[in-house]
């Protein structure tokens, strides 16, 4: 079957014509749209408009993690660090595996309005609770298996409490979906922030408390992890049910009507949820991988690395989430210019910040932590530059799934990224123990953007140059709507 062509009239391939103003709404004119409650006009409806949206509540989340991540190297040292790591990330892998991919589907049927937000909203709620049962159930079992690690490192109830955030923050990242979906960027980022920061005012709460015990000479040092767990979970619940109240007046659940709404977006799902076990596969792997080879102090020291290096994705992720719902229900020839657009800008900024990356991150981390991290320094300048172009990697997302829908061909490059991290995972991780696990995802997630970037460039009838070489048109565009932005701002 011939590939269809996807090269855009009339401009040259990749580049936005004359006159590109991304600074103008645009409202949805599809019927399906309109009958499904898409015809509002939706708050900060432009893609600049979403994307500082994002990018400041991505500012205030990373100042957040920032703190909280120092506060605790500090205070727990690389060990109970490395113990609470490994749960978090447990958590978040498990919320992940047990979604079936539905936030995909969410983001996609309502994005091209071919569902009511508020149904989905009901939809969602249903499967918060059979999904996240299901992964608590399942990540339970999965305890005793000897190859994990878990068993004999990681105390069952410290095990528990992590298994019981899993079924709200599932529900907040299904609703953050459907946020994606609508185009209202703007309250999915104040909600953002509203999370983070209630995660952070738990943790400095636990932390002060640990503190005040010290100093009264009391042996708190094994109840901190608890702690933290204790926190994670109230703060994850509460963060949960402040979601569902702040997002009524724009998916207020409703009767689902229809019978086959659960299973056509459990289907859509499914599809790309391969794709999603993959992804966190590929992320998250070498964390269990190193802790069953050299235990959680390993872990502990590059969970520093990983959060530092994996900061800048958070910038990537803002702007996929605010060209998602133009990308999936626009034209495809505009499609394929603001994806093209977006990446040549992002490889300019992959210059910038692996060149930040080699030379003043790690001393930072060495001189505020002190020389008990000088190995999370090392592994951060390894990490950066894979990290940053799993950022880059992000920007496809909703041409693939939304444009294309082709959630499968997304879950099979996702599997054949991971295959190639779990290789060099196994050969690496066993000798070279933290710079083994930062050498393995360096080579993954370059490998990951070289294969990602071939099938855009044969969909899109492409050359590999139009799509990765910045040019002047593109950083001209991007400051006529930072210019245009500022204006508006400086007239409120």
């Amino acid at each position: 079957m011939p590939v269809p062509s996807l090269r855009p009239h009339g401009s040259a391939p990749g580049t936005l014509p004359a006159g590109t103003d991304w600074t103008k709404p645009q409202p949805p004119t599809d019927s399906h749209a309109i009958l499904n409650g898409r015809s509002h006009p939706v708050e900060g409806s432009t893609v600049i408009r979403k994307t500082t949206a994002g990018l400041t509540a991505t500012v205030i989340q990373l100042c957040a993690a920032l703190l909280t991540a120092f506060v605790l190297a500090r205070s727990l040292g690389p060990e109970l660090l490395g113990q609470y790591y490994l749960l978090y990330t447990l958590t978040l892998t498990s919320a992940l595996f047990g979604s079936l991919g539905i936030e995909a589907a969410n983001s996609v049927f309502v994005g091209r309005g071919e569902e009511n937000p508020g149904r989905v909203h009901t939809a969602s709620l249903l499967l918060t609770v059979l999904l996240g049962g299901t992964a608590v159930l399942l990540a339970a079992a999965a305890y005793p298996i000897p190859w994990l690690g878990l068993k004999g490192r990681v105390d069952p109830i410290q095990y528990m409490l992590a298994l019981a955030t899993v079924p709200f923050i599932l529900y907040q990242n299904l609703v953050w979906s459907i946020l994606i979906g609508t185009g209202h960027l703007v309250l999915m980022s104040r909600t953002k922030i509203l999370v983070a920061l209630l995660r952070l005012v738990g943790d400095m709460t636990v932390v002060g408390l640990l503190w005040m015990g010290v100093r009264h000479g009391v042996a708190v040092s094994r109840f901190g992890v608890r702690g933290l767990l204790i926190s994670f979970l109230l703060c994850s619940a509460l963060g949960a049910f402040s979601l569902l109240w702040l997002t009524l007046p724009v998916a207020r659940p409703q009767a689902l009507q229809t019978r086959g709404l659960l299973g056509r977006l459990t289907g859509f799902g499914i599809r790309s949820h391969l794709g999603t076990i993959a992804r966190q596969l590929h992320s998250r792997a070498d964390t269990f991988i190193l802790n069953a080879f050299h235990g959680t102090t390993a872990v502990g020291l590059y969970s520093v690395a990983v959060q530092a290096a994996e900061l800048p994705v958070l910038f990537f992720t803002a702007i996929q989430n605010a060209i998602f719902a133009r990308v999936s229900g626009g034209d495809r020839d505009e499609a394929t210019r603001m994806v093209s657009f977006l990446v040549r800008l992002g490889c300019a900024a992959w210059l910038v910040l692996v060149g930040l990356g080699l030379t003043v991150v790690p001393r930072i981390i060495t001189w505020i932590l002190g020389q008990d991290y000088q190995t999370s320094g090392e592994a951060f300048m390894v990490l950066i530059g894979g990290t940053v172009a799993a950022g880059i990697s992000r920007l496809y997302n909703p041409y693939f799934l939304g444009q294309l829908k082709r959630p499968g061909l997304l879950s099979g490059l996702a599997w054949l990224n991971v295959t190639i991290n779990l290789a060099a995972c196994a050969l690496l991780i066993p000798g070279l123990s933290v710079l083994g696990a930062a050498t393995a995802s360096l080579v993954s997630y370059l490998a990951g953007l070289v294969i990602l970037l071939f099938f855009y460039c044969r969909l899109s009838q492409q050359r590999l140059l139009e799509v990765l070489r910045p040019r002047r048109d593109d950083f001209q565009i991007l400051l006529k709507a930072l210019r245009s932005l500022t204006g508006e701002a400086a007239t409120r």
